[in-house]
């Protein structure tokens, strides 16, 4: 008995593994014919793009480019948006009709102030719903002063038509109005800017000087004692001058004492053929052909050029060129400043309207084995005994929150955006000093105020056992700061009353 269980056992086995098999022969030919079936489809879900175009406390707009619709027509495009990452159109949504190839613009809104957000473009066709990237943003505190921007109206080649309405002034009579605007998102006023009266209102603005065939953002601004607070960011195209090319200059690189290169991209000839073409230059704005230029060929394409003879340490504008039959063209304006010449300078060494301390390492963003470069600091504090906030006086998310050696800079400009350019909070008196005639100081960010503690004596300049800002955010309502009296770092209050002793790169 025992011997027949053994083999009725045997023979069971032999049964099961033969059956496993055989279900394994058949889920791999299944698993080949899908992916055999699925890659002969001609068709695929549309290919999208997302770009952010700006925010304010309750709305935001966003930007969408379809370039391809997968073969098969788009029944429906927008945008959708939710507080966790990678939002679907089961999320928030907008419907923005139906868009085979190319751009649209979603206003979303109503949105929650302080409340991050992640957002991203969707299209839709037979076979499924493609979506652009991420892209994660946090809207702004409620501001009591508010205003709007006016559509973009008259454009032309050099010129267009905007504005924008103050419904609110904040309880602070506003002292400037206008537009600024930029080929970079989101312009300042330190941008190129208009001035339009003051006080509440609607107020028309003229921009001009504007480079024919390149795409401008621009937004309203509006000044009160408490700083600078702007409307939507709008973007748009200026129209191609009349026979004129159309070219971008090339961002400036391989920077040295006394060149660097440049170039730019003649993106249409104006219906002449390109004669000459390069890059001009000069330490003021919008040089021209007059002025020193390369010569790099001609026709259109991307060229590169090269600059030489330039002065160290200096600033420099520079502008691609085109010239065909109508005239000469202009790209847009970019600007460098070229490497000091003094390359032995040590800790503790007056140095270009300050003191020397601290020397970039290897590890450090902006480090060249071949050219030196370093931190300087003002020879005394900017602020009073009592300290100055970190703020303007209102809580809002500055998104300056580096805080790495070479981020300073960086973060002050993001701060002065947000809570205008005012000397009444930290950043703005950090880049509002002007020693040795430089205007390049900021609020060093956390890191580099720790170097700058830990050196403070290789300056022989005078630190108060005090408290002093840096320019690294914690939160919309707190900043970082460090203790001059022992070294130690915190997190506090934006509205707290602490020390600022400015700082400058080279």
């Amino acid at each position: 008995m025992k011997k027949i269980n053994t083999i009725l056992v045997g023979v069971i086995n032999k049964i099961w593994i033969g059956s496993t098999i055989i279900i394994a022969i058949v889920s791999l030919l299944f698993i080949q014919s899908c992916k055999k079936n699925t890659s002969s489809s001609p068709f695929s879900i549309p290919s999208i793009t997302t770009e952010l175009i700006d925010f304010t406390e309750t709305t935001a707009r966003i930007a969408g480019d379809i370039t391809s619709n997968g073969g098969t027509p788009i029944t429906k495009s927008g945008v959708c948006w939710g507080t966790n990452d990678n939002p679907t159109i089961n999320d928030n949504k907008t419907t923005d009709g139906i868009i085979d190839i190319g751009q649209f613009i979603s206003e979303i809104k109503p949105l929650t102030s302080n409340t991050k957000y992640y957002v991203r473009t969707y299209a839709t066709n037979d076979e499924g719903t493609g979506y652009g990237k991420t892209v994660a943003f946090t809207t702004k505190d409620i501001l009591k002063l508010t205003i709007t921007t006016a559509d973009i109206s008259e454009i032309t080649a050099t010129s267009a038509v905007s504005g924008g309405n103050i419904t609110n002034d904040g309880g602070s009579p506003i002292t400037a109005r206008g537009v600024c605007w930029s080929i970079d998102p989101n312009p300042t006023i330190s941008s190129n800017k208009t001035t339009d009266g003051s006080g509440t209102g609607s107020f028309t603005s003229n921009i001009t000087g504007l480079t024919g065939g390149l795409k401008y953002y621009v937004r309203a601004y509006a000044t009160n004692a408490a700083g600078t607070v702007y409307g939507l960011s709008f973007y748009f195209n200026t129209l191609a001058a009349a026979g004129f090319p159309i070219l971008t200059t090339t961002t400036i690189s391989a920077i040295s004492t006394t060149s660097s290169a440049s170039g730019g991209n003649v993106t249409s000839d104006g219906g002449a053929t390109i004669t000459a073409r390069g890059v001009c230059w000069s330490t003021s704005s919008n040089p021209t052909i007059s002025n020193n230029k390369t010569t790099d060929g001609n026709g259109t394409g991307s060229f590169t050029s090269n600059l030489t003879g330039l002065t160290s340490a200096t600033k420099y504008y520079v502008r691609a060129f085109a010239t065909n039959s109508a005239g000469t063209a202009y790209g847009n304006e970019v600007n460098f400043t070229t490497n000091n010449a003094q390359t032995n300078v040590q800790i503790g060494d007056a140095f270009q309207g300050g003191k020397v301390f601290y020397i970039l390492q290897s590890t450090d963003a902006g480090y060249d084995a071949n050219v030196q470069h370093g931190l300087i600091c003002a020879l005394a504090d900017q602020s009073t005994i009592a300290g100055i906030r970190w703020n303007n006086g209102t809580n809002v998310t500055t998104n300056a929150t580096a805080e790495a050696i070479g981020t300073g800079s960086a973060n002050t400009a993001l701060i002065i955006g947000v809570q205008g350019s005012a000397n009444t909070h930290a950043a703005g008196l950090a880049k509002s000093y002007n020693g040795g005639s430089y205007t390049d100081w900021f609020l060093p960010s956390y890191e580099e105020l720790v170097k700058l503690y830990i050196n403070r004596a290789a300056t022989s300049t005078t630190f108060a056992a005090a408290d002093y800002w840096s320019s690294s955010e914690f939160s919309n309502t707190d900043a970082s700061y460090l203790d001059f009296n022992d070294g130690s770092g915190y997190t506090w209050s934006k509205t707290s009353l602490y020390r600022v002793r400015a700082i400058r790169k080279f």
